[in-house]
């Protein structure tokens, strides 16, 4: 992908701004295909501002023609955004420059998008998203959350789980009871399962166990004297050897001036 691949388009906020930013657009052509972005209908968009919604997009491009979905992703992926599990807990913002997949629903669609010569304007008469301060405090007032709704989720989530946990205790129970020919299933958990040791904790219990098994050497002062001196006798003994060696190469050695 090189910037050769790509078309430059001005987008501008308002009719009366004289300030332009630059989408860059293409076929979405990929080796990976994804069903939900097809790229016989998919627009890839780069540039995207990080106060930009689905919403925005669709705004700009829907006069090309009817759109069907807008992903917009924080890189290029081929595959789809994750929808969250919790409409509190789990919303991940995505923040800066993003990229945006457009998915029209006819061919000619993308074909207008990608001959597209004239600058694209968010705001118009039909459409006016909030900017500047007003958009600060909207999104303020949604970081806010409804204490009634987050209540009835918290409660749905406890609820949920204390399920999952009796089907649990329900199938422990089951496999602990003898079958008609009186065999009982055994599993790794058993009728006292303890804790599973990780392995930092193994390697503490071994480093103790080597530990236990070491000798103690020189460990009385005889000891630590009879050691160094045992050492002092090898050394002298290295180095009369060393010597005598020395001496051999000496004797060995001719002077030879012609050869």
């Amino acid at each position: 992908m090189t910037s050769k691949d790509f078309k430059a388009i001005r987008l501008r906020l308002s009719e009366n701004s004289g300030v332009y930013h630059y989408l860059y657009i293409k076929q979405n052509v990929v080796r990976e295909a994804c069903k939900e972005k097809p790229s016989d209908k998919t627009l890839f968009v780069m540039g995207i501002p990080p106060y930009f919604t689905e919403n925005c997009i669709s705004h700009l491009f829907q006069q090309c023609g009817a759109i069907s979905n807008v992903y917009i992703h924080d890189k290029p992926s081929f595959e789809l955004p994750k929808v969250p599990v919790s409409k509190f807990f789990e919303r991940k913002r995505l923040l800066g420059f993003k990229v945006a997949y457009v998915v029209f629903e006819s061919t000619d669609s993308l074909k207008k998008a990608l001959k597209l010569k004239k600058h694209l304007t968010l705001q118009t008469e039909d459409y006016k998203p909030l900017v500047g301060v007003q958009k600060w405090c909207q999104e303020y007032n949604d970081r806010i959350p409804n204490i009634v709704e987050l209540q009835y989720e918290v409660d749905a989530f406890i609820t949920d789980f204390d399920e999952k946990c009796r089907e649990e205790r329900l199938r422990q129970k089951q496999l602990m009871e003898a079958d008609g020919e009186g065999w009982v299933t055994v599993t790794r958990k058993g009728r006292n399962p303890g804790f599973a040791r990780k392995q930092t904790v193994k390697e503490k219990i071994l480093e103790k166990q080597k530990k236990k098994n070491k000798k103690l050497l020189n460990f009385y002062a005889f000891e630590i004297k009879e050691s160094k001196m045992n050492h002092l006798e090898l050394l002298r003994k290295k180095f009369e050897e060393d010597k005598q060696k020395i001496e051999a190469l000496k004797k060995a050695r001719k002077f030879r001036p012609f050869v």
